[in-house]
């Protein structure tokens, strides 16, 4: 066990411990992986992992070598195996109380990580592409996908009327409005998603914004 957690969990600052993910996955699914390590300067690491070898070979003496070491047949050999315990006991309650510290540690984060992945925050970078920090790219949103759809719902001779492409959108995907993106309309909308390009048409009488995807040069 203590093998397992230094170099994996506990590990230096000097050492790249970060460990490549090998596991095989579907090439048509999205995924993730991750890791919780804390980080020791070296020195710190190294009496960490002095400390707990020795509690290792503390536990195997006291459990194969304890009787052996002590005279339990007199009344001084029973009060020094007695002495011997005490120091023993107050040793592992000192690292007990670290590594409790330390899996402590880990469950605020997890539920700090927990939480963080439930967010509306994190939904939107992740389906939307919408950090909280910077300007939307627009070009990377979600909302580029629905107006993908929209367009092939809608289109007719290679365009898509903006207004109409709008409603399409809002009744099937109401999470998608344009003040989401920091825009005021959907025109705005298109007009800042550099995927696309506006044209305008005379459509029964009136002046249509309509829009297509743009042809990238490959």
């Amino acid at each position: 066990m203590v093998g397992e957690l230094i170099g994996s969990y506990v590990v230096a600052d000097e050492v790249d411990a970060t460990e490549k993910d090998t596991t095989r996955f579907p090439e048509n699914s999205n995924w993730f992986s991750m890791q919780m390590q804390l980080s020791l300067p070296e020195a710190g690491f190294a009496r960490i992992e002095d400390e707990l070898k020795a509690l290792v070979l503390l536990r195997n003496d006291l459990v194969h070598h304890f009787i052996d070491q002590h005279d339990l047949r007199s009344l001084d050999g029973c009060r020094r195996a007695q002495d011997a315990l005490v120091a023993t006991c107050s040793h592992i309650d000192q690292n007990l109380e670290q590594l409790q510290d330390w899996g402590a540690d880990m469950e605020k984060m997890q539920r700090a990580l927990s939480e963080a992945l439930q967010s509306e925050a994190f939904r939107d970078i992740v389906a939307d592409g919408i950090s909280p920090v910077c300007n939307v790219d627009l070009y990377a949103v979600g909302v580029v996908r629905v107006l993908r759809e929209a367009f092939g719902a809608l289109a007719v001779d290679g365009w898509a009327p903006v207004a109409e492409a709008g409603r399409w959108i809002t009744d099937r995907y109401p999470g998608h409005l344009p003040a989401k993106y920091g825009c005021r309309s959907w025109r705005q909308v298109v007009h800042e998603a550099s995927t696309f390009e506006i044209r305008y048409f005379e459509m029964d009488g009136q002046r249509t914004a309509c829009y297509q995807e743009r042809v990238r040069p490959a």
